[in-house]
């Protein structure tokens, strides 16, 4: 009887080992996963406000509009180019040159411009005098007067200084609008006239 009690208590007391065991190990476990569990909570506003942030970039796109500008800024400053170089060289010439100062510019003209030229030349030598004269052209100030894809068209106001040798010294601005057209592959002068000329200093 009275081994049967001890071996009845020595059963109890294993099993309040095994309980007090079993609650530690669940107390150890509860409280090592607990902070884990709260990590996802604490990083969670800085994950959203990233995700926030990339949304807000990728809806601005500014690309398109800087190259729509820079195209237009391109196309301005290709036609204000041509246009200056035209202008100086139509304008400076000698009678001793022979118009070369505008045959040298043909490879810059439309047909059209080409065939104005060269009858433009032909007229000029009927009228040629014999006296010597001279002029030298060059570009102060241009104004983009109209620009579209494939036709533009630039005034040029240019100091027109003769040589001493002509007789006249004194020397005078003068505009000359330049009409430009584009090809689909480089852009030409269609036209080049002069305006009433203003006495200079």
């Amino acid at each position: 009887m009275e081994q049967q009690k001890k071996k009845a208590i020595y059963i109890w007391v294993m099993v309040g080992i095994v309980v007090i065991l079993i609650g530690v190990v669940m107390w150890i476990q509860f409280f090592r996963e607990a902070p884990v569990d709260t990590v996802p909570a604490v990083n969670q506003p800085t994950n959203t406000i990233a995700a926030n942030v990339t949304v807000v970039n990728a809806t601005e796109e500014p690309a398109p509009a800087d190259e729509e500008i820079d195209a237009v800024e391109t196309e301005e400053l290709t036609v204000t180019r041509l246009a200056i170089l035209f202008a100086e060289r139509f304008g400076s010439y000698s009678t001793d040159a022979a118009y070369e100062n505008i045959s040298n510019l043909k490879g810059y003209m439309t047909a059209s411009m080409q065939n104005w030229a060269d009858q433009y030349v032909a007229d000029q030598r009927e009228l040629e005098a014999d006296s010597y004269f001279a002029i030298v052209t060059k570009a102060r100030s241009t104004k983009v007067v109209s620009l579209s894809d494939d036709a533009a068209s630039v005034a040029v106001t240019a100091q027109r200084t003769p040589d001493e040798l002509s007789g006249l010294n004194s020397p005078f601005i003068q505009t000359i609008v330049i009409g430009l057209s584009h090809d689909g592959e480089a852009w030409l002068v269609e036209s080049a006239v002069w305006q009433d000329q203003d006495l200079g200093e």
